[in-house]
């Protein structure tokens, strides 16, 4: 009844947004109508070109104005010089706000020096005084020339060979600037890692920055914002870092040494210097100089190729000052003035921020809310033939940069003028005379190479794509000043070993684990060496309270968890904001990308929802007849081929992968097919209990290939099956009952469903033979061991299947029959509570996770529930072997049911669990009726060993004999 009411309250609301649109537009010249909310947002996220330069258009030069409307401001849009100059004149409290971005303050955060005003605003400015001097700009100059330097040697060496195609220069120039940026800024305060994941929230930042404002989990905004508090904070630290240094009375030897000297020396410090501030304002100048420079280095470069007599002269000029066997003096690069116009003209003709965005504080008289100075159109006006690319504008005869000076924006103008301008002109100085002056380049046109495109600075469409040769001899070897580098690295790597030690024990909190962890690789040499121990010892560790233990393995803080309803907290919660399944520790680099296991929501219940045929009453049954014939074949050929006592253990891993591979892909593989999968898995399982060093020649690296390869060949058999069934005939294997439904969609017209690529089948199918393979052999060789030591169990077994079906029947156990064998599947249920496969389910926490009332999960911690401990937990005598307690008197399955999670739970719980069940029972049935068996003891021989899932350590050591007078012969129906 209230439908009505809403839909008129939200008809109201965008009729009252066009008109509040109109009132504020009034004659400016801009669209009449404008899409609800969003605006015209859609059009400026996907063509920011088209959309700012229609808005010039159609600002024209009378009256250098026109509007339009963003995500609910709206905007004008000033082309004008002299309105301009207005806005930059009147950045105030009272008129306007400089914001750097349409959604600045949201998205940098509060402590930023651009949103200051009146006298903070100052004496920030004058604290900066001392980064911009001219030991400071020397100190910086010798940064640039080793890290430009080093840049460009390698771009020759990569992109220099005849067989190497053409290169784009966008992303090389991010990354020389990114490179400068922090060596100049923060020097050696931030290490490799730190680097890194630098590097990583910068790319998030700059994605962010071009995206809808929308700012929750999962948008790329609301991302961006997240990565400038982590930059923001690990500047901070840095900050810190200096001020001790200096307070030492050490040398300064970057930007923030010569800052934070003079902040020590203060008493008291001045206002705005905490670290938390100085992080802030460092992540602006990393703002302004990072993408500023990078679209002015690619536009230098351009506009050099394009004008073959402006290369020549700064080539001849650079040579007469400079040699190239050392460093470029602050003198020498004073001297290279006809350098410095192209750097100045590069800058007015590509201006990198072609816009700076205020906000109006009040009713201003120039017009209200968003404004944005156009900066490109005021260095196009005024100046003598503004269209034309012309370095001797600013030559001392003409003196244009005087003349035009309220043109000349790029820098800003007013209280809000950039303070790094001298740095900013010299990086692009030393950059235009070594890059011309060492390397020879030609530009690979293509059309439209020189349009402007947004990123979020200007830059060429082409990315200023170049083929580069060396043009020099040889490259400089430019001596490096840090002569204490030795005393840096060291104390470097002392201090990430101190910071790894203190991460651990605060993530660690008040759980127990070892006070202190091996540096790096913490304590994976022992899990590795004897993981049984490991994990016994972390059990121990975890007790019945607080039910959690913690350590830490190869950079990673991991958690180990006892308490099953602490398990259930973790399984319940797999969504992208709490817990990732991971399969393994380092499951995501080992299985590759297309994985079952790591999807969420709607797609994990689309691919749910495609195996649903896989494991219906028809598939089971045919899954069923295959097993059977295949049990048989290797009971027999163990029985015939044994004198002696065996190690079921290989044995069994083998009858498994030719079951895995018959039931899954059945005759899609031929003999060389099988045989190779069967390398590679090995080679596979043989990885995932080694150490994960991915390089070259690494068992973990062999296996990751391996992963590769064999996912390959299962996609190659997802299109077989595809081809089949789209001919009509009968499934006879579980990809064909996953195909039939797929091809049958495509054939009636429809799209075929989302993640049913064949490539991504053969990922989902390599999950599948992972989940089945090795925890198949550990149930199959459990069940040997307990009905060994069982002989009761093994009596009533034998009875029941002998009262169901007899070998002498030559046919093989129907679905009904094998649904009569309930005390065999009691047994089979118990070895899986008893011995589960896999004893531990590792997830990632996503983010920081409370699970319980003291103690929250930090963010990037690889949780262990372990389902092992749980199935001692609740049962009523846990530790004995109890097939009964599964019966239907006991119904210790409904009444423990959240203490059994061998197969999971939640909406990642097993889906072939009915289909493990089914192959352990057929297992269990057929080798206690058609074998006798007597197992070899020795000491330990039932100890748990890892491989990867648990089995016996002996392997399950047995003497082997027939117990019929002969095999049946089953044959497939």
């Amino acid at each position: 009844s209230l439908a009505p009411y809403i839909v008129s309250a939200l008809l109201l609301f965008l009729l009252l947004e066009q008109l509040s649109y109109h009132v504020k537009k009034r004659n400016i010249p801009g669209p009449l109508f404008v899409p609800p909310i969003i605006g015209n947002a859609v059009s400026l996220v996907t063509d920011p070109t088209s959309f700012w330069d229609k808005q010039s258009a159609t600002a024209g030069t009378s009256p250098g104005l026109s509007a339009n409307y963003l995500i609910g401001k709206f905007i004008v849009y000033i082309r004008d010089t002299e309105l301009s100059h207005q806005i930059f004149s009147n950045v105030r409290p009272d008129a306007f706000h400089l914001v750097g971005h349409p959604f600045g303050k949201k998205l940098f955060g509060d402590h930023n020096l651009i949103y200051m005003f009146g006298e903070d605003h100052k004496s920030v400015r004058r604290q900066l005084a001392p980064n911009f001097t001219p030991k400071a700009l020397s100190t910086y100059t010798t940064l640039q020339q080793l890290v430009i330097l080093r840049h460009l040697r390698q771009w020759e060496e990569t992109f220099s060979s005849e067989s190497s195609p053409p290169v784009s220069l966008r992303n090389l120039v991010r990354e020389l600037n990114l490179e400068t940026s922090q060596t100049v800024f923060v020097g050696p305060y931030l290490d490799k890692e730190a680097r890194n994941m630098f590097r990583t929230d910068y790319n998030i930042f700059n994605l962010g920055s071009m995206a809808l404002p929308i700012d929750l989990p999962g948008f790329a905004f609301g991302e961006a914002r997240r990565a400038v508090t982590r930059l923001a904070d690990t500047l901070s630290v840095c900050a810190g870092k200096s001020k001790a240094r200096m307070a030492g009375g050490e040398e300064p030897t970057c930007l923030i040494d010569f800052w934070m000297q003079a902040i020590v020396e203060e008493s008291p410090a001045p206002p705005h210097s905490g670290d938390e501030d100085i992080g802030g304002f460092l992540f602006d100048f990393l703002f302004a100089a990072q993408d500023a420079s990078t679209s002015s280095l690619l536009w230098a470069v351009a506009l050099l190729d394009s004008h073959p007599e402006v290369l020549r002269r700064v080539r001849e000029e650079v040579a007469r000052i400079w040699q190239h066997d050392s460093k470029i003096t602050v003198d020498q690069l004073a001297e290279m003035k006809y350098t410095r116009c192209v750097a100045r003209e590069v800058v007015r003709f590509r201006p990198p921020a072609t816009m700076v965005p205020h906000v109006a504080a009040k009713d201003f008289a120039l017009t209200t809310d968003v404004h944005y100075p156009k900066r490109y159109d005021c260095l196009s006006l005024g100046f003598t033939e503004p269209d034309r690319f012309d370095p001797d504008r600013f030559s001392e005869t003409r003196n244009e940069d005087q003349v035009f000076k309220r043109n000349f924006l790029a820098f800003g103008w007013g209280p809000h003028q950039c303070v790094g301008q001298r740095y900013a002109l010299n990086h692009l100085v030393l950059f235009i005379a070594m890059f011309s002056t060492l390397l020879d380049f030609k530009r690979v046109r293509s059309d439209g190479c020189d349009e402007i495109v947004y990123c979020p600075t200007i830059s060429p469409k082409d990315g200023c794509t170049v083929v580069l040769s060396r043009r020099v001899a040889a490259f400089p070897d430019l001596p490096n000043d840090a002569s204490l580098s030795p005393y840096i690295l060291v104390s470097a790597l002392l201090l990430f070993l101190l910071l790894e030690q203190l991460s651990y024990i605060r993530k660690k909190g008040n759980l127990p684990g070892p006070l202190f962890v091996p540096p790096i690789i913490g304590n994976a040499v022992s899990v590795v060496r004897d993981p049984t121990s490991f994990w016994y010892k972390q059990s121990a560790l975890a007790g019945n309270s607080p039910g959690l233990s913690a350590n830490y393995l190869v950079g990673r803080f991991i958690v180990y968890i006892r308490d099953t309803e602490l398990s259930h907290q973790i399984f319940t919660n797999v969504r992208p904001d709490a817990f990732h399944f991971v399969g393994h520790p380092f499951g995501k680099k080992l299985f590759g990308d297309h994985n079952f296991i790591y999807m969420f929501g709607d797609d994990h219940k689309s691919v749910r929802r495609q195996i649903a045929p896989n494991f219906t009453p028809k598939a089971l049954s045919t899954y069923s007849e295959l097993m059977q014939v295949i049990i048989l074949r290797h009971l027999r050929l163990w029985e015939e081929s044994c004198n002696g006592p065996v190690s079921l253990r290989n044995l069994v891993r083998d009858l498994n992968l030719e079951t895995s591979q018959t039931v899954f892909v059945g005759p899609y593989l031929d003999e060389e097919d099988k045989n190779r999968f069967r390398t590679d898995y090995n080679i596979f399982n043989l990885g995932t209990m080694t150490l994960p060093f991915d390089i070259p020649g690494s068992a973990f690296h062999k296996a990751r290939m391996a992963v590769k390869r064999l996912a390959n060949i299962l996609a190659v058999c997802a299109r077989k099956s595809k081809a089949r069934m789209a001919a009509g005939e009968e499934p006879t294997c579980l990809i064909d009952f996953w195909m039939q439904p797929i091809v049958a969609e495509a054939a009636s017209g429809n799209p075929p469903p989302p993640h049913s690529r064949d490539e991504e089948i053969g990922g989902f199918l390599f999950d599948f033979l992972f989940a089945a393979q090795d925890a198949s052999t550990s149930s199959l060789l459990w069940a040997v061991t307990q009905l060994e030591s069982k002989p009761d169990v093994l009596r009533r077994v034998r009875e029941e299947v002998g009262s169901i079906w007899t070998p002498e029947s030559n046919a093989l156990i129907t679905v009904d029959q094998l649904a009569e064998m309930k005390y065999t599947l009691n047994v089979a249920r118990e070895v899986v509570r008893y011995r589960p496969p896999a004893t531990m389910v590792p997830h990632v926490a996503a983010v920081d996770f409370p699970l319980t009332k003291t103690y929250t999960v930090p963010k990037g911690t690889i949780v262990f529930p372990s389902v092992f401990d749980s199935s001692f937990q609740g049962f009523t005598e846990p530790d004995r072997f109890d097939p009964d307690r599964f019966s239907e008197a006991r119904k210790e399955d409904q009444v423990f049911k959240r203490n059994f999670l061998a197969f999971g739970w939640g909406s990642h719980q097993c889906v072939g669990q009915r289909y493990a069940l089914n192959h352990l029972v057929l297992f269990i049935a057929m080798f206690s009726t058609l074998l006798d068996f007597k197992r070899v003891r020795s000491d330990g021989c039932d100890e748990i060993v890892y491989c990867p899932t648990i089995s016996p350590k002996d392997g399950c050591t047995v003497f082997l004999s027939r117990r019929v007078a002969a095999y049946p012969d089953l044959t497939l129906n």
